[in-house]
């Protein structure tokens, strides 16, 4: 789509930016395309864990600089999809990546899924687009009930 640049996220935390910035970012992205077109269908891609630089994928908010913003700019996404469930789908994987099945509960990455700790690897690859393609079948088949 002309004129936007979605890719608001993680980046934007590894580059200096705060998770209110990052949020801000992806409200415009949102507000953008709902402009564009008012009838689309949005999703956002909750932000992934990350542990870069660690030697054991540990994601403790004490010694993991990314957790906490990266936790505070989903629960960003989450609220701005709750605003809009109608239009605005929220896809959470933290739990997938994190080992646990709570984006606020924190453990480690499994070198299997992510082996630098910040990109996925096939198998986190397989995981992750299983969970996407869950939640849009989902709203897909909820969207094609008659009312």
């Amino acid at each position: 789509m002309p004129g936007i640049n979605p890719d608001q996220g993680t980046n934007n935390l590894g580059a200096g930016c705060t998770s209110h910035e990052t949020n801000l970012g992806v409200q415009k992205v949102v507000k953008t395309v709902k402009r564009l077109r008012p009838k689309a269908k949005i999703v956002l891609l909750g932000l992934l864990p990350r542990a870069l630089r660690s030697s054991t994928g540990s994601l403790e908010l004490a010694t993991n600089i990314f957790s906490r913003r990266l936790i505070e700019v989903n629960q960003g996404m989450k609220i701005l999809a709750k605003e809009d469930s109608n239009n605005i789908l929220y896809i959470d994987a933290w739990d997938i990546f994190n080992g646990s099945a709570s984006s606020s509960k924190v453990s480690a990455i499994p070198r299997s899924l992510m082996p630098d700790f910040l990109h996925p690897s096939a198998e986190g690859h397989r995981l992750w687009g299983e969970r996407i393609k869950q939640a849009v079948d989902n709203v897909l088949s909820r969207d094609s009930q008659p009312q």
